[in-house]
């Protein structure tokens, strides 16, 4: 009995012993465990604060490029807007210097026209006074286009025929239409197209203006304008566009539409250089306040001019046509019978021949 027991004591004890060692084998795998995660994680940490710092790296390189190539790349779109504005600019001064080109051109072949055409009058007329003794005049016969007749009347868009006579309008207000009547027109002193009196053949056009003027204070004329030489000018800065009349025109012409920034309203307007030759024939608008009186002063005047009814023409006593107004026809003897002749008579024949 004593022997089982001392044999189950050595096997406890044998046990314990075991037990203390598993428990000592246990605590220094647990603390080996420890250390080695705790080496592990170290390790980790150190791996990624050197990934984060190289990816940085690399990030701020690629910015640093990225910024690079952005200004290589402003600098060559500046450069390239340079060089276009400078193209669009050497384009615009090559098509300045071709339109001024052109325009002195056809200057310069109107006004060579201009004078050849006097040349020739004046070789007509001295080859004619030359030879006036030595040829027999008999007589003509020719065909009338109508010219002779008062009132021809175009669109505003189309240009007014050299020496024509034309229905115009001119809006003024109620005071300055009584001195107008009265006294005829005078220049102003500057404007769009320099000196001048200004009209249109556009009613509308003379309607709008005074300028910032009621309705009450505003009245339309109806003239009879006499527009002699006529030069178009139909854009900004045209060279001609205040000196016309020094080249030998009496009206400036401005056609509807044609784009002048000086003109917003885009209708027709014309500028003849001598007063002379617009005369007010009728009222053609005004408040029913004033039309009575300022038609009446307007017969008064006609009557007082011996003009008579504005729309009246006279008759030219030899061929019996109408003239236009202030221009009556051109009177000549006959070389060869000494009649009195009218330089529009359709027929003469002198007397004794058939």
């Amino acid at each position: 009995m004593s022997d089982l027991r001392r044999q189950v004591k050595l096997l406890e004890d044998k046990m314990t012993g075991e037990l203390d060692e598993g428990k000592e084998q246990t605590a220094k795998l647990r603390t080996w465990t420890e250390q080695q995660l705790k080496s592990s994680l170290q390790s980790h940490a150190e791996d990624n604060q050197e990934l984060v710092s190289l990816l940085q790296d690399k990030m701020l390189g690629a910015e640093s490029r990225l910024a690079d190539r952005l200004l290589a790349l402003e600098a060559r779109v500046e450069k390239f807007d340079i060089q276009q504005n400078q193209a669009d600019r050497s384009r615009h001064d090559q098509l300045k210097r071709s339109e001024d080109k052109l325009s002195r051109r056809i200057t310069l072949v109107e006004n060579n026209l201009h004078q050849e055409l006097q040349l020739l009058k004046q070789q007509y007329h001295k080859g004619h006074s030359h030879i006036r003794m030595s040829v027999q005049f008999y007589g003509w016969e020719v065909v009338d286009d109508g010219a002779s007749y008062t009132g021809v009347l175009l669109e505003p868009s189309q240009r007014p025929q050299n020496r024509g006579v034309y229905t115009m309008y001119h809006g003024t207000s109620v005071a300055s239409a009584r001195l107008i009547i009265a006294n005829g027109f005078k220049q102003s002193s500057s404007g769009m197209l320099g000196r001048g009196v200004y009209v249109s053949r556009d009613k509308k056009k003379a309607a709008s203006y005074p300028k910032n003027s009621s309705s009450s204070n505003r009245v339309v004329l109806e003239l009879r304008v006499r527009v002699g030489r006529v030069k178009r000018i139909d854009k900004d800065n045209h060279p001609m566009q205040l000196t016309w009349h020094t080249h030998g025109y009496d009206t400036a012409w401005v056609p509807p539409k044609c784009g002048m920034i000086s003109v917003k309203s885009g209708m027709e307007e014309d500028c003849v250089f001598d007063p002379k030759r617009v005369t007010v024939v009728a009222i053609a608008d005004a408040p029913d306040t004033i039309r009575t009186e300022l038609q009446e002063l307007l017969a008064k005047t006609s009557k007082k001019s011996g003009r008579g009814d504005g729309d009246s023409a006279d008759v030219c006593p030899l061929c019996k046509r109408k003239t236009q107004q202030g221009a009556q026809h051109i009177k000549q003897q006959c070389w060869k019978c000494g009649q009195n002749l009218c330089i529009l008579m359709s027929k003469h024949f002198c007397p004794g021949r058939p």
